[in-house]
Formats: structure tokens, sequence, C-alpha cells
């Protein structure tokens, strides 16, 4: 009777074991695929194919992150990965969307002209940036509602601000 108990308890264990190996492993089934990456109809190279999974296409962040411009570094003790803008103009601009959210203002879209972003806050605008017609690599000078001067420039179809007119014009620090 106590050989039968042990076998049934051992049996029970390399069982459970086993189930629960079976659990932490995901196996998905994706399709290798070779796609022309084209961005505002020019072609990048890619190093590496894309996948196909559940009808979307993944891209390496690698790969991807070179399409628009960044450098991409993975740091293994915290798991993170990270972009930095490659070969950027310099350091004294900063995109639309990091100014706001670093400085807690929110973007809205005008709604009679897509082509102009509100920078508000408390609901009320304090610079309107005008990207219409504005080409890669081209400055444009706006007014604020302070009458302060902002330079926007498009770059990597980015839409940087000038941080010394943000400065000056008292809108970050």
């Amino acid at each position: 009777m106590k050989k039968l108990i042990i076998g049934l308890t051992v049996g029970m264990l390399i069982g459970s074991s086993t189930v629960a190996m079976a659990a932490t492993s995901t196996t998905v089934k994706a399709t290798i695929a070779k796609y022309r990456v084209l961005i505002n109809g020019v072609n990048k190279p890619v190093a590496s194919n894309q996948l196909l999974y559940n009808g979307n296409t993944y891209v390496q962040l690698r790969d991807a992150g070179s399409i628009f411009g960044y450098d991409v570094s993975y740091k293994a003790s915290d798991k993170s990965i990270n972009f930095t803008v490659k070969n950027s103009p310099d350091s004294n601009w900063i995109t639309l969307t990091d100014f706001a959210t670093a400085n807690g203002y929110t973007i809205k879209v005008d709604n009679a002209s897509t082509d102009t972003y509100n920078i508000q806050a408390n609901n009320s605008t304090v610079l309107a940036v005008n990207i219409s017609n504005l080409k890669e690599n081209e400055e444009r000078a706006l007014t604020s509602t302070n009458g302060k001067v902002v330079t926007v420039k498009r770059y990597l179809g980015s839409y940087l601000l000038n941080k010394t007119d943000l400065i000056r014009g008292g809108f970050m620090n």
C-alpha cells in the first residue's frame, strides 16, 4: 500500500510540473515576409524580414527606429528599449508631443484646419502651431498668444519646436 501511495504522489508531482512547464511557454505561428518599406514614397532599407501574425505585420524595433531616424538600444538590467534621435539637427529642438507632455500642456487639432495644433493650458490656447505646407528641414516662426516668437521645424516627419524660443516665451524652464 505504501508503494502505491508513493507511486501516485510521484506521478502527480511529475504530471503537475509538466503542466506548469507547458503553461509558461507560448508558441506563436507567424509567416516570414519581405516587404518594401516606403516613407513619403522613398524606399527605406530594412535589414530583417517582417512577420505576419493574425493579419498584422511586425517589424523589428531596431529597423523601425532606423527608418524614422532613431538609434535603438536595449538595457538588459531594467529591460528597457531606448530610442535616441540620430543625426538630429541639434539638441536645441524638442518634438511637439514631447514638449507638451513634459510641460503639462495638451495638444488639440484645430477643427477648422487639421494643419494647426493648438497647445493648451487650462483649455486655453497658448500657442497655435500651423504646419500647413511645412517642408522637410524648413523652419517657420510662429507668434504665441503672449506675443512671443517660437520657431517650428519639420525634421524626419516630426514637428520640432525651438527650446530657446520656448524658454524665452515662458513656456518651459
